[in-house]
């Protein structure tokens, strides 16, 4: 039996915060959250469960803190088996 990839979908909310950040971030932060966004959807597509951890007292949302990035980055999402969708709710960029 082959498994079927998710769906990666992100809050429209989400998504204009993020238009607004990165126009006026500097270079380096807008690379940087780029690289990031690629890779969130890239791997909440393929395992989002194997990922983030479960947050408490929730049975479908996930937070979690990707490493290798000089700010931290933080992702909430939930997941969605029945329709194979992962959806981003929330995305926590910290300078370190």
């Amino acid at each position: 039996m082959t498994r079927r990839a998710y769906t990666v979908i992100w809050d429209d909310d989400l998504l204009n915060d993020l238009a607004e950040f990165w126009q006026s971030a500097q270079p380096q932060v807008r690379n940087e959250l780029t690289r990031a966004c690629n890779e969130i959807d890239r791997m909440l597509a393929s395992a989002p469960k194997s990922l983030g951890r479960l947050r408490k007292n929730q049975s479908n949302e996930f937070l979690w803190s990707m490493p290798g990035y000089s700010h931290s980055v933080g992702v909430l999402y939930s997941v969605h088996d029945l329709d194979r969708i992962t959806k981003v709710v929330r995305l926590y960029i910290v300078e370190r």
